[in-house]
């Protein structure tokens, strides 16, 4: 074999070697790359069930999470409110013996009450001005504690407000001893039902 063809035969080798190296790295540069999605993929899922282990423990049986966010289930429907956000606004009642009365709950703390007249029910007999805070409450029942406007005045009597729903509700006023009802903002209202007016700010009309 000549000079010439050794070199050139050494050439070809060096160049197959040379090319040989560069379609290896290639090969592993590419499945390197392909490795990140996956491995990015793999740990945003991860990271989602850690999410949903906190968020929704038992989503798997009652609720669901995604993205950290409570989902819940078919048919329950949005939350109820509870009887102190239900009670801002005006309610009326209408008594046994025909007397009506309105009562308006003030986002302020005020509570106000009018008593309409028996004989000409669209003129206000009388009205009074106390305050309202709730002591006690659930989904169904809210315990109200009835003050006076005056400054440094006694803690009132606390009455029980049974919610029929978000529009209704029944007073259950204190026993006093020798078996009289204790009033509510000035009134005898113990067992009157009261509907809410369309009227949520508690303004009067």
């Amino acid at each position: 074999m000549s000079e010439d063809q050794d070199g050139g035969f050494s050439g070809m080798m060096i160049g197959m070697i040379i090319g040989g190296l560069v379609v290896v790295a290639l090969v592993v540069l590419g499945g390197f790359l392909l490795l990140i999605p996956a491995r990015l993929a793999v740990k945003e899922a991860a990271d989602r069930a850690a999410i949903r282990a906190e968020v929704a423990p038992d989503a798997a049986d009652k609720d669901q999470a995604i993205d950290g966010m409570r989902i819940a289930p078919m048919g329950e429907g949005p939350p109820k409110k509870q009887p102190a956000d239900r009670l801002i606004g005006s309610w009326e009642g209408t008594a046994a013996d025909g007397g009506r009365f309105t009562l308006h709950f003030k986002d302020d703390g005020k509570l106000e009450m009018d008593a309409w007249r028996k004989d000409n029910p669209k003129v206000r007999g009388t009205s009074t001005i106390s305050k309202w805070i709730i002591v006690a409450e659930d989904e169904k029942h809210a315990k109200v504690r009835n003050d006076l406007i005056l400054e440094g005045s006694q803690s009132g009597l606390v009455h029980e407000l049974h919610f029929e729903n978000d529009h209704r509700f029944t007073v259950r006023s204190p026993r006093l001893p020798g078996d009289t009802v204790g009033r509510l903002a000035g009134g005898n209202l113990d067992g009157i039902a009261f509907t809410r007016r369309e009227n949520p700010s508690g303004a009067k009309d």
